[in-house]
């Protein structure tokens, strides 16, 4: 049978030529949809120029703490609110915002937008970014000298060790308490009863109240990080002022004091004859307590001025005794000297420093420094991680005897919770550092009439401060 032959051009002859003359449905409305959808977008658009609407021109929506101006661009794009071509600058930013800086001798600074990017959706703009603290802090300089943080950090999972434990430091506080003791079971507690303490018998966050276990009946306000007192709700005053007050009174421990965490345990019993304890105060205030408890005794117990005086018994030769009468002052000044020297020399000093001066009769109480903040260029937040336990964290207090022991966290424990995983707790650095130094803050006035928010934002051209220029100079100095 012979072979058909079968070449292109036959092939090509097969296909109808008029093929794209014939009308065809789906092709009619293929061609009307090609120009009627861009002619409808056109007009949409002209339609909401006309209208002032500049949603269609946004990037996204805007963080919460801006979403007022979400429709009125010119609030921040004060440069040029047509085209949009020009983004936010920190002139803009500075007419609401303070933005101190950061450290004095950083070698630049960068812009506002750079670490706060808009536009991301309803995102906190205080969460940015480890690169924006890494590009300095990759390999940290400064203008002079050398600086006083690590060079080099990355990200937290390559964060140095905590700078206390570092760098070996030791605690400054005078108070002589060991936590070993105070921790052992079965210890010996108030009316002879046997105890375990637990933490948070000494240890509560500033904003916390309620009844204490071994303190002074009736007493709850709780001394601040700033030494402050804070007095527990009431009837007039039931609620904090503001959600940040109480996080910022919770974040850390206040120090435990002698009427919260010692009164019941440790009483400042002077003399048998008195069921009451001096006041835990200053040695002045402690003397001229005394004096008044004995000036008040002796008036009401006159006997006590005729007194037998027993001279120190010797070996071989007795001494016999010698009555006394005594005037009231020197019977007085006989007591409190015996009874200050019993508190200076052993109740005082079992947990205070004392020391003299010449000319002086009082000691002196040497300050008890407790630190409140051992990590000052952070922010941690006790009440935070108020679902683990203490000891989570804190493995090495059981065993501490000195009060010269650092007892924090090695930052390998932080890091147990804190990684970049998914079931991990947030690690970016702006999770315990800022930027601004807020210390440095300055209160601006408001700019803008309330009228003015309210317009539409092709109407809306808030005036820049005058001093806008000179705030940014200031805070790239």
């Amino acid at each position: 049978m012979p072979r058909r032959s079968r070449t292109a051009k036959k092939l090509a002859q097969r296909i109808e030529l008029s093929y794209f003359e014939r009308p065809h449905p789906l092709r009619r409305w293929r061609f009307i949809l090609s120009v009627a959808l861009p002619v409808a977008a056109l007009l949409w658009l002209a339609v909401v120029r006309v209208s002032g609407n500049r949603t269609p021109y946004s990037m996204g929506p805007v963080s919460k703490p801006h979403a007022f101006f979400g429709g009125k661009c010119s609030a921040c794009h004060v440069a040029d609110t047509v085209s949009f071509r020009h983004p936010v600058t920190d002139q803009a930013c500075l007419a609401c915002h303070d933005g101190p800086v950061h450290q004095a001798s950083q070698t630049f600074t960068p812009s506002c937008s750079s670490c706060h990017a808009e536009h991301l959706g309803r995102t906190q703009l205080v969460a940015m970014r480890d690169v924006s603290c890494t590009q300095c802090h990759a390999s940290l300089s400064t203008r002079t000298g050398a600086p006083r943080f690590v060079r080099t950090v990355l990200s937290f999972a390559e964060h140095p060790e905590f700078a206390p434990l570092r760098d070996d430091f030791k605690d400054p506080g005078t108070i002589k308490f060991n936590h070993s003791v105070h921790l052992q079971q079965n210890l010996l507690g108030p009316g002879g009863r046997r105890v375990r303490l637990a933490c948070n018998d000494c240890h509560r966050p500033g904003a916390a109240w309620g009844s204490w276990p071994y303190g002074a009946p009736g007493v709850q306000a709780v001394t601040l990080a700033n030494g402050a007192q804070f007095a527990p709700p009431s009837a007039a005053t039931p609620h904090f002022a503001s959600a940040a007050q109480k996080r910022s009174e919770l974040a850390y421990m206040a120090p435990p004091t002698y009427a919260n965490t010692c009164f019941a345990c440790h009483a400042l019993e002077f003399d048998a004859r008195f069921s009451q304890s001096v006041p835990h105060d200053t040695p002045a205030k402690i003397d001229a307590f005394l004096r008044g408890v004995y000036q008040e005794y002796v008036s009401s117990h006159p006997s006590a001025l005729r007194e037998t005086f027993l001279p120190p018994r010797l070996p071989e030769k007795p001494v016999p005794p010698t009555p006394r009468v005594l005037t009231q002052d020197q019977w007085v000044a006989e007591q409190t000297a015996t009874a200050e020297n019993l508190l200076w020399r052993k109740t005082c000093s079992e947990c205070h420093a004392l020391t003299s001066s010449a000319g002086n009769s009082l000691p002196a109480i040497v300050p008890s420094r407790i630190t409140i903040r051992w990590l000052p260029s952070s922010f941690f937040s006790h009440d935070a991680h108020r679902m683990v336990t203490c000891e989570s964290c804190h493995s090495r207090i059981a065993s501490s005897q000195l009060t010269s022991d650092v007892n924090l966290p090695s930052v390998r424990t932080c890091q147990q919770c804190h990684a970049q995983r998914a079931s991990a707790a947030p690690a970016g650095c702006s999770e315990c550092h800022t930027y601004h130094d807020w210390s440095q803050e300055r209160i601006y006035p408001g700019k803008f009439l309330l009228p003015d928010l309210l317009k539409s934002s092709r109407d809306f051209a808030p005036a820049v401060p005058s001093n806008a220029a000179s705030t940014v100079a200031a805070v790239v100095r």
